[in-house]
């Protein structure tokens, strides 16, 4: 099981380390329930509500715990503490998204390939690989959603003081997500189009 934090921490830190203490990180345990939430066909803008509303329910907790340390020693420390765990969980989630999106075939459909009757019975339906492809779009485009909302809040922090440059950018990401909406239903479409054709001959 991947690590959360790979330096190590001590004193009045540690505790901290998994948030929830003990060996089974909290994070695995939340970020495992959004897969599961993807695998019952629940679409990828819900789990992005869920997690940062989690995350945000989490930085709380966190920030609750570190408030009760007052030494100025300590408080850089925290602080680093903190960006680790953000940084850590953005990259787990996503490694789970990204996984689950390219294994979906391999979860969705079992084959018994030594048994013709087994076979015949796990076959899945055209509707049950239209859902299987709505999925997989679905949870891509909150991917490539998230990867542009970074790059772009990335650039408007390089130039806080210009406020007309992130209006532009955020407006371009607007655009940018609406376009890959409409690409990503028509390969739907497309793809729904071929199924039921295909079904009918």
């Amino acid at each position: 099981m991947k690590a959360i934090m790979t330096e190590p921490v001590s004193g009045v830190i540690a505790s901290n380390k998994t948030v929830n203490g003990g060996d089974e990180s909290y994070f695995h345990q939340l970020f495992g329930a959004y897969v599961e939430r993807l695998r019952s066909g629940d679409d990828a803008q819900s789990i992005g509500s869920l997690y940062q509303a989690e995350k945000t329910s989490l930085e709380s907790e966190l920030a609750g715990k570190l408030s009760r340390i007052n030494s100025e020693e300590n408080l850089n420390y925290i602080e680093a503490v903190e960006r680790k765990l953000a940084a850590e969980k953005e990259i787990f989630v996503r490694e789970k998204i990204l996984n689950l999106a390219h294994s979906r075939s391999q979860m969705d459909v079992s084959y018994e390939k030594n048994d013709s009757a087994n076979l015949e019975k796990n076959t899945p339906t055209a509707s049950d690989l239209l859902a299987q492809k709505q999925r997989e779009e679905m949870c891509a485009l909150w991917i490539r959603h998230e990867q542009r909302s970074q790059a772009v809040e990335a650039r408007i922090a390089e130039h806080p003081e210009n406020l007309l440059l992130a209006d532009q950018l955020r407006r371009s990401m607007q655009e940018q997500d609406s376009e890959d909406r409409q690409r990503t239903a028509a390969r739907v479409a497309n793809y729904r189009d071929q199924l039921f054709s295909s079904s009918s001959d």
